[in-house]
């Protein structure tokens, strides 16, 4: 009897404990999350109006079942202290002081972001035995490139398909010319490589898919601080300064595929930049 009863005082102090660590941490998230639906909405819509967007809907729910999957339902603390947490939290505190500031959806969706990247910072996935920060990941799919960037990559996209559609029809010998995005042919006729052709919205599609595949599969394996240091400096300085000096193009390209392997590994790095190759290599076929 007595050691019935000292274990049933043990799971009842290990139940309210368990209860009063989801209250302190859960409860702050969801208060500062549920703050900005209003201006989330606003954000949502305004994604839903531009078309290669609008595939953002299944990276929500990509990263809500890979979470359920992996939430650890089993564990009495679930959740652990982590700096990299405390960061994404002080940094989505900042992002929602702008919001208000200047009535931006963007940065309350910015802010979102950062709040749900935290909590899974600090959430311990029992298969991995480290955190479920790489679920939110799908999500920054959904995250509107800033100054309108999207347009830039639309441009080069158009550019890009059209340069190899113009290569390819070289290659069966059909006499035409390139005009920017416009392929001339005897006739007279002309076709204009519109955004719809580009491979903008596949490519936004294809690469929510593969970074919700990443995840699924376990394929992010971020090398050691040295390398990925080395790597995600190397790629930002090709990065900006051809963007700066040029426009964006191939070292640009380059640049980014650095930076996604030295923050998320060689395998993941090499799968998410293949949709840009499979964008280019359907839409040029297409056109």
């Amino acid at each position: 009897m007595a050691t019935a009863s000292a274990t049933t005082k043990s799971e009842s102090v290990a139940t309210k404990s368990g209860g009063n660590v989801w209250m302190k941490v859960l409860l702050p998230y969801g208060l500062a999350i549920v703050a900005q639906v209003p201006m989330l909405l606003l954000y949502f819509k305004g994604l839903w109006e531009r078309p290669h967007y609008q595939s953002f809907p299944f990276a929500i729910i990509a990263s809500v079942v890979l979470v359920w999957m992996r939430w650890p339902k089993n564990e009495e603390m679930p959740f652990h202290r982590s700096l990299a947490s405390d960061i994404l939290m002080v940094i989505g505190l900042g992002s929602a002081l702008l919001g208000v500031l200047f009535v931006e959806p963007w940065f309350a969706a910015f802010s979102v972001l950062m709040f749900i990247t935290s909590l899974l910072a600090r959430t311990y996935d029992p298969e991995s035995k480290e955190s479920l920060w790489t679920c939110a990941l799908p999500l920054f799919v959904c995250l509107l490139l800033p100054m309108n960037y999207d347009t830039v990559v639309i441009t080069r996209l158009q550019y890009y398909s059209a340069g190899f559609t113009s290569k390819l029809l070289d290659l069966i010998g059909l006499g035409h010319h390139l005009d920017g995005v416009v392929i001339n042919v005897p006739g007279g006729q002309k076709y204009g490589v519109e955004e719809a052709c580009s491979g903008i919205v596949s490519f936004f599609t294809l690469l929510a898919i593969t970074t919700a595949f990443i995840v699924w599969a376990r394929r992010i394996s971020t090398p050691n601080p040295v390398l990925a240091t080395l790597l995600i400096v190397t790629g930002f300085l090709m990065a900006s300064i051809e963007y700066v000096v040029t426009g964006f193009g191939y070292y640009t390209l380059a640049g980014i595929a650095l930076i996604l392997i030295g923050t998320l590994g060689f395998r993941a790095g090499v799968l998410l930049m293949s949709a840009v190759f499979w964008a280019l290599f359907m839409n040029t076929v297409r056109i």
